[in-house]
Formats: C-alpha cells, sequence, structure tokens
C-alpha cells in the first residue's frame, strides 16, 4: 500500500485550518445569537443603568427609568428596579412601568414629565436620521398614564429646552409621534412670559381621545371640552368652548392674534383645528349690552397669520368697543374729554391680515338723543399694518351713511383717512326731539352731504322746518318769543340750509353755515377744534320782521365737547342794556326804544342769497364731493 505524498498531507493542512476557523466563526456567532436571544428575553437589564445615564447627561434633566422607592410613599408599590426592559430585535424599543424626566433647577415642578406602562419603538432608519441631526420620528409611543409640566420663565428660558439653551438660540426640533395610544394624561403649563396657565386632561374612551382643556390669560378664562382622533394627531381637535374676560384683547396675545380692546365680555361656540388652521363658530358674544355672532377662521400657515369670517349680530354698542376706538370711559370723563384720546397699538396691526365681512342689525351710538343706525353692513380689512372699514352701508330711517374709513399703522405715527357721504336722512327720525304732546318737532327735514378728514365737510337740509320759539329765542326776541308761547310754536319753512367747513390741522372752520327762514336768517362763524375739543362759535341771528321787545345780539358758543357754554356777546348787550336804563331815568317809556328792533332785511337777504347760491353750486356738483348713490333699501 503506498502511503500519502507529502504534497496532499501539504494540501490537507491549509483546509483544516480554515474549516477549523469557521467553526470558530460559528461558534461565535452562535453564542453571539444565544446571547443576543437571552438579551433580548431579558430585555438587556445591564443596559438600562448607562441608558439612564446617557439620557440624563445629553437631555440635562434627570432621568429615571425605574422608580427610586421610598418606604411608605405611592412609589414604593411600583414596578421593582431591573423592570425596564430594552429590545434591539427589528428596531429600538423600550418598556419600563416607569418614567421620569425631571425639571430644571430653576424649576418648581416636581418633573417636567412622568408616565406609566410606556413603551417607544423607533425605527433604525428614524433613529440614524435623527443622529444625523433630522427631526425624530417615534414610530410608537403607549403610556397607560402621563403627567406632563411645562414651564417658561419671563426671560424666555423654558422647562422643555435641552441643556436650558437661550430662548434664541436654535432648538431641535419636537419629536414627530406616528402612533400613541394613552390611557389617560395630564398637562400643566405655566408661561410667565404670555401670561397664560393651562391645564390639561385627555383620557382614551370609545376609540376617542376625550380632551379638557382650561387655560387662564390675565383675567381671562377658557374651557374646553372636546376630542381627537389620537393623540398622535391631538391637534386635530374640535369640540365646545366658553371664553370670559375684561377685554378681548388680553385673549389674543397668547394666541398671537389682534383683537379689539373691549369691555368684559363673554363667548361660547365650537371650535376645530386642524392643519394650523382654527375654525371658530361663536353662537353667542356678549360684550356689555351688545349680542353678536361670527365664523372664523384663523390660518396660521402663513408668514403672517391671516383672519377670515363673518361678524354678525342683532345689536352692538359703540360704548363697548370705546376703548378699541381709543377712548378711556373714566379716565377721559375726568380730563373733561369726549374723544378718544388713547394712543392706538400701532404695533399690533402689523402681525397679522384680516378680512372680515360685518352685518349688524342694530348699532347703538350710546346716546338717548341719536336713533340708532339699522341696519349696518361693511368689510373690515387689515393688511401690512393697513386698518380699513369700506363698503359701509348704514341706514337711518329713510336715509342712507356710506364711505370709507382707515388707520394707516405702518408708521410709528397714526394716519387716519374718513370719506363718507349720507344722504335722506331724516332729522326729526333721526334726532330725537322730547316735546310736549302735540307739539312739532325742534327741526325737519332730509340731510345730506360728505365729510373728510382730507379738508370740507359739506352738509344740505332739504325740505325741511325748523322751531319758531327756537329761531326767536335764539334772536333773544322776547316779544317774539312770548307771542309764540301764547300761540303755539308753529314751525317755519326752512327756505335754506347750508353748511361748509374747511378742516386743517384738525380745526374745522365754516366757510358758510346758514339757515334761512321766512322769520329770520341764521349764520355762523369761528371754530371747532377737534385736537383740543374746544368751541369758538359766534352765532348772529337777522330777524326779517318788526319787533318791539328784543335783546338782540350775537350769542357766543364755547368752552369744550365735554361742557359747552352758551353766553351772549357783552358789548352790544350792554349798550342796548345802557341805553335804555339812561333813557328809563328821563322817561320810562322811553327805555323800551333801544329794545325796539326794525329787522335786518339787508343782511338777512345777503346770507338767504349766499345760501342759496352755495346750495345751487352743490346741486350742480361745482362744490368737490364723493358720489351720492343710496342703494335700494
Amino acid at each position: 500500500m503506498q502511503g500519502s505524498s507529502p504534497q496532499g498531507a501539504t494540501l490537507q493542512r491549509p483546509f483544516s485550518k480554515r474549516l477549523l476557523g469557521l467553526g470558530a466563526l460559528l461558534g461565535l456567532a452562535l453564542l453571539l445569537a444565544i446571547g443576543f436571544a437571552l438579551g433580548e428575553a431579558r430585555g438587556w437589564p445591564l443596559l438600562i443603568q448607562p441608558l439612564q445615564t446617557e439620557l440624563t447627561q445629553r437631555l440635562g434633566r434627570s432621568v429615571q427609568l425605574v422608580p427610586v422607592a421610598t418606604p411608605g410613599t405611592p412609589d414604593d408599590k411600583t414596578a421593582a428596579p431591573g423592570s425596564a426592559r430594552l429590545h434591539f430585535w427589528g428596531g429600538l424599543s423600550l418598556q419600563t412601568p416607569w418614567l421620569q424626566v425631571g425639571a430644571p433647577a430653576w424649576s418648581q415642578a416636581p418633573h417636567l414629565l412622568q408616565a406609566r406602562d410606556v413603551e417607544v419603538q423607533l425605527r433604525y432608519i428614524d433613529a440614524w436620521r435623527a443622529w444625523q441631526g433630522q427631526q425624530l420620528l417615534v414610530h410608537s409611543l403607549r403610556a397607560s398614564q402621563l403627567d406632563v409640566v411645562l414651564e417658561r420663565r419671563a426671560d424666555g428660558l423654558a422647562s422643555w429646552q435641552i441643556q436650558d439653551r437661550p430662548d434664541s438660540s436654535p432648538a431641535p426640533a419636537a419629536p414627530l409621534l406616528q402612533t400613541v395610544n394613552l390611557s389617560q394624561g395630564q398637562l400643566r403649563y405655566n408661561d410667565a412670559k404670555l401670561g397664560l396657565e393651562a391645564r390639561a386632561q385627555a383620557v382614551l374612551k370609545d376609540s376617542q381621545l376625550k380632551l379638557q382643556l382650561q387655560a387662564d390669560a390675565g383675567r381671562a378664562h377658557m374651557e374646553f371640552d372636546g376630542h381627537a382622533d389620537d393623540l398622535a394627531h391631538w391637534d386635530r381637535a374640535q369640540g365646545t368652548f366658553t371664553l370670559q374676560g375684561p377685554s378681548m384683547a388680553a385673549v389674543g396675545v397668547p394666541l398671537g392674534i389682534t383683537l379689539p380692546t373691549t369691555g368684559a365680555f363673554k363667548a361660547q361656540g365650537q371650535l376645530r383645528h386642524s392643519d394650523k388652521l382654527w375654525d371658530v363658530v361663536l353662537s353667542a358674544v356678549q360684550v356689555g349690552s351688545s349680542r353678536l355672532t361670527g365664523h372664523f377662521i384663523f390660518d396660521t400657515r402663513k408668514p403672517l397669520p391671516q383672519l377670515s369670517g363673518t361678524l354678525s349680530g342683532e345689536r352692538l354698542n359703540l360704548l363697548d368697543l370705546g376703548p378699541a376706538l381709543g377712548a378711556e370711559p373714566a379716565a377721559a370723563h375726568r380730563r373733561g374729554r369726549v374723544l378718544p384720546s388713547r394712543p392706538f397699538d400701532l404695533a399690533s396691526l402689523r402681525t397679522m391680515e384680516a378680512d372680515v365681512a360685518i352685518a349688524i342689525g342694530t348699532v347703538d351710538l350710546n346716546t338717548s338723543r341719536l336713533a340708532p343706525l339699522q341696519p349696518l353692513n361693511a368689510r373690515l380689512q387689515l393688511s401690512q399694518g393697513l386698518l380699513s372699514l369700506s363698503d359701509l352701508d348704514a341706514r337711518l330711517g329713510p336715509g342712507h351713511i356710506g364711505g370709507k374709513l382707515s388707520l394707516n399703522g405702518q408708521q410709528d405715527r397714526a394716519h387716519w383717512v374718513a370719506d363718507l357721504h349720507w344722504d335722506g336722512v331724516a332729522l326729526e327720525q333721526w334726532i330725537h326731539q322730547t316735546r310736549s304732546k302735540g307739539l312739532p318737532p325742534y327741526v325737519t327735514g332730509r340731510a345730506q352731504g360728505q365729510a373728510s378728514l382730507r379738508g370740507r365737510i359739506t352738509a344740505t337740509v332739504q325740505g325741511g322746518t325748523v322751531s319758531h320759539l327756537l329761531v326767536e329765542a335764539g334772536g333773544l326776541d322776547m316779544a317774539e318769543s312770548l307771542g309764540v308761547m301764547v300761540q303755539g310754536d308753529q314751525p317755519l319753512r326752512l327756505d335754506c340750509a347750508v353748511a361748509d367747513l374747511t378742516v386743517a390741522a384738525g380745526v374745522a372752520r365754516p366757510q358758510v353755515l346758514v339757515l334761512d327762514t321766512s322769520d329770520s336768517t341764521v349764520w355762523m362763524d369761528g371754530s371747532v377744534s377737534l385736537a383740543s375739543e374746544t368751541l369758538d362759535l359766534r352765532a348772529v341771528v337777522a330777524p326779517k320782521d318788526f319787533s318791539p321787545l328784543t335783546l338782540r345780539t350775537p350769542l357766543h358758543v364755547g368752552g369744550s365737547f365735554a361742557a359747552p357754554q352758551v353766553s351772549v356777546e357783552k358789548g352790544p348787550l350792554s349798550l342796548k342794556l345802557g341805553s335804555a336804563l339812561l333813557l328809563g331815568l328821563i322817561n320810562p317809556l322811553a327805555a323800551l326804544i333801544p329794545l325796539v328792533d326794525t329787522g335786518s332785511r339787508d343782511a338777512s337777504q345777503q346770507e338767504a342769497l349766499a345760501c342759496q347760491a352755495h346750495l345751487q353750486q352743490k346741486l350742480q356738483g361745482k362744490l368737490p364731493q364723493p358720489a351720492l348713490q343710496r342703494p335700494a333699501p
């Protein structure tokens, strides 16, 4: 028998080594597989503590995956240490009966997050992307109980920021939750920067996440009761809400919405939120005596949030919107002012845009002397700091008021623009004139005109009458006034009534202001300051007939809007009374001579002609004026 050749033995030795090496690798792989299987089966208990330490260092917050049991406390009854489980098969998975993330050192809160029966699942591809700086996608999150306490200080430092980074530095995006299963949870939120406190509770019931929310911003309080499809899409929520507070503006601040400054209010309605769209139906809003409703959509997807919708209601009292118009009722009266004087918050006009249709049944002008507007329709727009009220259509009985108002808040100084016109306004219906039964109104007629802050106010009254007693009293005609009181106050026909005032630097000056009747002609000159709210007017009455007893002298209207003062010019009156006194010393009957008035037909005729000429020019369109088109009722 022939033995093996040396060459064959040489070939067998490398093969044996390779076979031995392969066996060692297979054995090692088997050991690793067995070790991995044992680790998976036991949940890698030796990695729990290192994982807890690593998370604590990375988050800058104390992280506990097992409770620190203290005898005599509820924690003593929770799962024992080591019950947290970690798995790597098919992705990263953490299961723990307890998870707590501590609050920052400056916080008084017991924790940032506390959860029970937690299971978190991550896919490896999502973990890799998060490691590269992308947003972390959590494939699944489950918990039986969740308690979250969030805080933000006035300087912007927030408890949820990693490593207490400044508010101005970029922060990583919050994890995106793909699937969430939560049996019960609550959230407490305290934001000192916005002055907002909120408390929310969530309970899984009938495959729906029931949500309840209570929030306080200053003295404003909100309650929400609704539901979401699941916690992963909790922002897709809908439900009913109630809201109340001292002013609507206080509610808008934490939400980033520019709302009007009002008096105390209450509101209720329905709310739906999805994909950064807020859909709000206001079923009832009460502001003072105002009763409003509305439907609004607030879109936060754009760089500047946009509000659109409709504001309607049966009644709006301007007093309830006084603060929004710049008024400070109590303080204003103490200072003797009537017009709004509080500075507007122009910066807030540049934080959002709006397009809202307005339809109000009754607008109360907050005075018993004027009838309300019924109805009022307009369009409110806010774009790039320019606030406008256009397409104005307000009714006063058979009359109509239209035009546009705007406030330019693009600069630090407010710029107002007003272009208004009115037509067919029945004075006897608009102005409440309380008189004894059977007596006619003090003034009647159809008024039309236009007003602009750019320089002119014009108005006329056609087909009107004025109280005879009022005209005689204005001329200090005692004899005629006594006769009217005895015979009865019969109205005088207004042959002409025209007002044409120029406006410059907040001061209105009458160019023509004339009332012409068959008995007398009244004209007025002087000025009215809107800036200082002062009056400086002189009224002159020129009678067309003879009167045996009159103190006729110009009347002066001065003082402020809040406290006007009517007086007579002392010079002419002193001359008449002095002459009557001296003549009375000679003969008592002679004292009546200075009080006899034969009339001022020339002056009266001159002013009447000026009035008629001005009226004709206006009717022929020679005076600059906006087109007066009265919409069909």
